[in-house]
């Protein structure tokens, strides 16, 4: 029996590693559809429903009100009973937002819709640098402002440390970020970033989530200061604008969550109603690290970056 030429023999050869040639191309190819598939799907969320956005901002304000109206009543003397009877129904106004978030995705795109919407909150695999700089980026802010503020005006105008110490402030870092993440920043900010681009869908987000925040301490007490409001509403648009920084750097929801966290840990509004300088000067500083974003990072603000921090 002839043996197979050495030609044969190189010919199988040749075959065989076009074969893994080909195998290894194709490889390559679905890893980067994958690739480029998890990035879609984190940065570009189903579309809703035209009016979803009007509708979800008619139930956060209208069912704030509502449910603030009893307690509201009774400060007024217009409704028996004591005012603690009334104090659940205020909170429960504050996972109002999430609750909306929730059933309109539902709603417009089944379950698909919910973990949609809730699928960039699961994205964790970023550089662990990031996660340091957004839980310590509102401490390193407020005390380089506070600092500043000595120095300019010469006056001691409050701490550089405002840490969480009654058991609420601490409740409060570990469950609102995320309750107000997920419709503020889950919900609204995609629809309006599809139409205003990332900069113009923050500011609006920002003007929002304040705006919610704002009418429930007007409703309640003595009311809110102008000294205060116009403070808080400056510290909660920039802080979005920052906020949309980290989450078009890194991709995750995550991170966006842990650095709305960190402002708990040194929270200028633990001084009020004593003192007022420290909202201000943090407000100051939080729009002077966002525009320098806005000026610095000019990329970011683009119609499309793709994630640079994620771990494959």
């Amino acid at each position: 029996m002839s043996r197979p030429s050495r030609g044969c023999w190189h010919g199988a050869d040749v075959a065989r590693a076009e074969k893994q040639k080909l195998s290894c191309l194709c490889a390559a190819i679905l890893l980067e559809l994958k690739r480029k598939w998890c990035v879609w799907t984190v940065m570009s969320p189903p579309a809703h429903r035209p009016r979803a956005l009007r509708l979800f901002v008619g139930i956060v304000f209208g069912s704030t009100w509502l449910l603030q109206l009893p307690a509201v009543l009774v400060q007024h003397g217009c409704l028996a009973g004591p005012i603690d009877r009334y104090t659940p129904l205020v909170v429960l106004g504050y996972f109002v937002p999430t609750v909306a978030a929730l059933v309109l995705s539902r709603r417009d795109l089944g379950g698909g819709g919910v973990r949609a919407l809730l699928r960039p909150f699961g994205t964790w695999r970023v550089a662990p640098s990031w996660y340091f700089l957004a839980l310590s980026h509102p401490a390193a802010i407020l005390t380089v402002a506070m600092i500043l503020a000595r120095l300019i005006t010469g006056f001691n105008v409050g701490k550089l440390l405002y840490l969480p110490t009654a058991p609420a402030q601490i409740a409060a870092m570990l469950v609102i970020p995320l309750t107000e993440q997920v419709p503020w920043r889950g919900f609204a900010y995609p629809q309006l970033e599809r139409r205003y681009g990332p900069l113009g869908a923050s500011l609006v987000v920002g003007a929002g989530w304040a705006l919610f925040h704002l009418q429930k301490q007007a409703l309640l007490g003595p009311g809110i200061a102008i000294g205060v409001a116009l403070p808080m509403f400056l510290l909660m648009t920039a802080g979005t604008v920052v906020y949309t920084w980290f989450y078009r750097r890194t991709g995750s929801m995550l991170v966006v969550v842990i650095a709305n966290a960190g402002i708990y840990l040194d929270n200028s509004t633990y001084a009020l109603p004593a003192n007022t300088a420290p909202l201000a000067v943090q407000a100051l500083g939080f729009g002077a690290v966002a525009l320098a974003l806005v000026l610095a990072d000019r990329s970011v603000w683009r119609s499309r970056v793709q994630p640079a921090a994620v771990i494959p």
